[in-house]
């Protein structure tokens, strides 16, 4: 049986499958640093790339190619409610 939880998400599933399909992408980045972090209580379900500031801001001058593409195919994903984007340092 279901338990509501992450495990039977069909889209927390197919998130999880979106982001393996562009993960030798991101990865492709130079000396960057790929983690995934989910949380079943709250929903969310975060990829945090991340790279020293000289190779970060060759990436934000491409227009952090390929974000664009990921975060619209994750948006048309059903049951995904809200997708945003964070910079930090």
């Amino acid at each position: 049986a279901a338990s509501g939880g992450p495990a039977d998400s069909a889209s927390l599933k197919a998130a999880e499958e979106l982001l393996q399909s562009y993960l030798p992408t991101l990865k492709a980045l130079p000396n960057a640093e790929v983690t995934r972090v989910m949380c079943g209580g709250c929903h969310d379900f975060k990829i945090v790339v991340n790279q020293p500031c000289a190779d970060h801001d060759a990436w934000k001058a491409a227009d952090y190619a390929p974000e664009q593409e990921f975060i619209a195919k994750l948006s048309a994903i059903p049951g995904v409610s809200q997708v945003e984007t964070q910079e930090y340092t």
